[in-house]
């Protein structure tokens, strides 16, 4: 009887332990994708953002073409600069976490706001006729602070992309070390039973042929 409680104590043993192993696997894979769908959507929100900058290069210099609106353009910029501003801010929320990709995303939203405080400058020499001076600052001054915003951009998005190989990297290790000490203990257990089913079994025997005698 000792000898039964303790195999059933260890094949009970043996279920928790694959039960716990199982819900780690499946934990540690869901972080898996829950990390690479992260990635996904800062991808998309970064390809996104550059898709508005390269908007707004072409956009300020719609202020200095002959036959263009004067109204519209300034107030698509505008509205342009808005969604990028928000769209950093919510990337900024999103890598908070990873201090290289948060520094890179800072300096990408000091530049668009100082692209912001310049392209008001750019819009008063407009109204002022003032073109030459206006072309200055759209093509020099506002086309390098734009090619900065997208390089910090770019930066935050691979120093991101490292972070989450990282972080899966971790998690791959777990897994490996989860099924090797799983494997490991399920192999014990299997040596304790095996000779104490052994040893049940001969005693067995031994009593049917006393019994028999």
């Amino acid at each position: 009887m000792a000898h039964r409680g303790v195999r059933v104590a260890l094949l009970m043993f043996a279920a928790a332990l694959f039960a716990g192993a199982g819900y780690r696997l499946v934990d540690l894979e869901r972080r898996v994708a829950a990390t690479v769908e992260e990635a996904r959507q800062i991808d998309l929100q970064v390809q996104e953002a550059g898709r508005q900058i390269a908007e707004i290069k072409s956009a300020q210099a719609a202020y200095v073409a002959a036959g263009q609106g004067r109204d519209y353009w300034p107030a698509r910029v505008a509205t342009l600069l808005r969604a990028v501003t928000a769209g950093l801010e919510t990337l900024s929320g999103r890598v908070a976490e990873d201090e290289a990709s948060r520094a890179a995303l800072d300096e990408s939203r000091k530049s668009i706001t100082r692209f912001a405080r310049l392209d008001s400058r750019a819009r008063e020499y407009v109204s002022e006729s003032q073109l030459l001076m206006a072309s200055d600052v759209i093509f020099a001054e506002g086309l390098e602070l734009l090619s900065a915003t997208a390089s910090h951009l770019d930066q935050a998005r691979e120093h991101q992309r490292q972070a989450r190989d990282r972080r899966n990297a971790d998690a791959r290790r777990l897994e490996m070390y989860t099924i090797a000490a799983t494997g490991g203990l399920a192999l014990l257990i299997m040596l304790l039973l095996v000779p104490a089913g052994r040893r049940e079994a001969e005693s067995e025997a031994a009593d049917a042929t006393a019994r028999v005698v």
